[in-house]
């Protein structure tokens, strides 16, 4: 009995598409417009875990393509997604706190965002551009939260 139940279940694994081919299909379905496949594709990639589908999972329910816009479950999704490092979604959080989509406008912790996307050219413009648009209390207030990050952000092994 325990032979047929591993047999059907190495014959299930078998026969799955791959995780990964659902985000192209997800990518392809979004280029042509069609948002409600690209969302089908991208909602099981995205609950398993993959940053890049929870990126785009926040950003149709950012925009409203293919679902009803919601700019907190945007933030959710985009939260996900940079919790595993994800620069695009680093940007996309701090797209939301500047702009005040889905939680409070907040200057100072959307430069953080950037600040931590600065490895990439987009964040460090980003990073730049919103340093020259704050008040001296939203760059004091900038610096104090880069700072207590970086004490938590992980030393590279040499």
């Amino acid at each position: 009995m325990h032979k047929i139940g591993f047999a059907a279940f190495a014959g299930i694994l078998l026969l799955s598409p791959p995780a990964a081919a659902g985000y192209g299909e997800g990518n392809e379905a979004y280029q042509q417009g069609d948002y409600q496949t690209a969302y089908r594709e991208w909602l099981p990639l995205a609950e398993e875990g993959s940053s890049k589908a929870q990126n785009k999972m926040g950003v149709l329910y950012a925009t409203g393509r293919g679902v009803r816009r919601d700019s907190k479950l945007a933030m959710k999704w985009f939260l996900r997604s940079a919790e595993s490092g994800n620069m695009d979604a680093h940007i996309n959080v701090g797209r939301m706190y500047e702009q005040g989509h889905g939680v409070q406008r907040n200057l100072p912790k959307a430069y953080l965002w950037y600040h931590m996307a600065a490895r990439s050219q987009k964040g460090k413009d980003m990073r730049e551009r919103l340093w020259r648009e704050m008040t001296p209390r939203e760059r004091k207030e900038a610096r104090r939260l880069r700072s207590s990050t970086e004490r938590y952000r992980p030393r590279q092994a040499f």
